[in-house]
């Protein structure tokens, strides 16, 4: 079944949550790659198995060089003075389960061509599927990593880029997801579609689903099946037990 899920936030040196403090953290978080944080003066090394694919998107004459994670990190922090920078926006989206692998690398690829490149906006996209050997479980997504700095043949240059801040901009990226999406569906001849608008402005009279983030959704399926293996341990210690209601052979002989 087809679903849609965008989600955006800004990465800032003031943010109170340590996850959206850090670009070094995000992108280990998102490449599993190791990556030092040379504001913080840490380094993060959190491995990870479920990373489909992963790549940066430089717009045309972007120094060679900033295709190196690390050098990367470090030049978006670099050109960043304030305690309370803004340093990058994130935004994650759900990828169709009905498309292959190169589908999915392709939809990422015109996404970032088509909303961030033109900009002189680098982009750091990440695709997982954590449930990937499990259909059942299979999850999907992208994250991306957008600088608010743009790029030119020196680097990062000039004032940040505030427009992907903004509540029309944020908008347009939601719906330039769907019709990209959509526009895969029928490339592929699927007949699934998605939208950005809310089921009350389709015109749908049902509740929407609750989004849970991955962690979420697999601390409830571990104490799904944590009760499962319980109610199991209880049918078997039921079988084990003798029955009371039939007396044993045993007793059967002593009378």
């Amino acid at each position: 079944m087809a679903n849609y899920h965008f989600e955006a936030y800004a990465i800032s040196r003031g943010n109170r949550k340590p996850t959206r403090r850090s670009v070094a953290k995000r992108l280990n978080y998102i490449t599993g790659l190791r990556l030092h944080d040379p504001y913080f003066e840490e380094t993060y090394d959190r491995g990870r198995s479920d990373i489909l694919d992963y790549r940066i998107f430089l717009p045309d004459g972007s120094p060679a060089e900033y295709y190196d994670l690390q050098h990367l990190c470090d030049e978006i922090e670099g050109h960043e003075h304030r305690t309370n920078s803004q340093t990058a926006m994130c935004y994650t989206a759900s990828l169709p389960n009905e498309l292959s692998m190169q589908e999915k690398i392709r939809i990422v690829e015109e996404y970032a061509q088509e909303f961030f490149l033109p900009y002189g906006l680098c982009v750091i996209a990440s695709i997982h599927n954590r449930g990937k050997n499990d259909p059942e479980q299979r999850n999907p997504h992208v994250h991306f990593v957008v600088p608010f700095r743009r790029v030119e043949s020196d680097g990062f240059y000039g004032n940040k880029d505030r427009e992907n801040n903004r509540k029309e901009r944020l908008q347009e990226l939601r719906e330039g997801w769907s019709d990209i999406v959509n526009r895969a569906y029928e490339r592929n001849n699927c007949p699934e579609r998605v939208s950005h608008l809310s089921l009350e402005a389709q015109g749908e009279d049902r509740e929407p689903k609750k989004y849970l983030p991955p962690a979420e959704l697999w601390r409830l399926r571990d104490q799904d099946r944590s009760r499962c293996y319980t109610q199991e341990q209880e049918l078997n210690k039921e079988k084990k037990a003798p029955s009371r209601d039939i007396p044993s052979l045993a007793e059967g002989r002593s009378r």
